[in-house]
């Protein structure tokens, strides 16, 4: 494996990320496990595959996105296209997900493999979908979970489904885990986006308030006392 790629592909393998989705994937597994006595102490070694399968798909999107984005940081730190190019970043984001794709086909479970598959779809689409909007408040509310779904959820819903039917899951109980991993995942992009808005507003506000001599007028009033 040339240098170049592996450098780029480990640059946000650095364990400085939430790992939010494998350690929901990883519950869901035990969750499952328990539900169906195959285990009460942890989780199999596809279960695990899956897991890892997961933060790896969501890391090559976030590589992608840099890239759309135009964004110069992730995590904290310079973003892969920012450090070595557009060009090596987009090559370093698809390396990454033919990796999990090779782990995805050692599981050797053609049911996993089609549940997974359909977060790339889901994932290409989603981002298309970003790139537009409706006019009508409602539409436009719809769309935006349209594609929340199409770029987050599905990875967790598909997810925590694999790892189910890895555990024997009935088709029932596959659904309750696709469906817990819909919602929670939704729930989760709908709060962070709420988060970094109002985040975003109260810099905005700060700024104007600098800006237009706020903070100077506050000085002189208290110079005076």
């Amino acid at each position: 494996m040339p240098t170049a790629v592996s450098d780029v592909a480990q640059h946000h393998f650095d364990g400085e990320g939430k790992l939010f989705r494998p350690l929901i994937v990883m519950l869901m597994a035990r969750a499952c496990n328990l539900n169906n006595a195959i285990s009460d102490t942890g989780l199999s070694a596809d279960q695990r595959c899956v897991a890892m399968i997961s933060e790896m798909i969501h890391t090559a999107s976030l590589v992608h996105d840099d890239v759309i984005d135009a964004s110069d940081t992730r995590r904290g730190k310079a973003s892969a296209h920012h450090l070595w190019g557009q060009r090596k970043a987009i090559v370093a984001g698809d390396f990454i997900l033919s990796v999990s794709s090779c782990l995805l086909a050692q599981i050797r479970n053609n049911e996993v493999v089609k549940v997974l598959s359909q977060v790339l779809e889901d994932l290409v689409t989603g981002e298309f979908m970003q790139l537009g909007s409706k006019e009508d408040d409602t539409e436009r509310f719809n769309h935006y979970i349209k594609k929340t779904f199409k770029k987050t959820a599905s990875l967790i819903a598909n997810s925590c489904k694999a790892v189910s039917i890895l555990a024997e899951g009935s088709d029932d109980v596959n659904d309750i885990a696709y469906q817990y991993g819909r919602n929670v995942g939704i729930a989760f992009q709908v709060f962070l986006f709420h988060y970094q808005s109002i985040i975003f507003n109260n810099i905005t506000n700060h700024n104007k308030y600098y800006n237009q001599g706020g903070f100077i007028n506050v000085c002189s009033q208290n110079s005076r006392r």
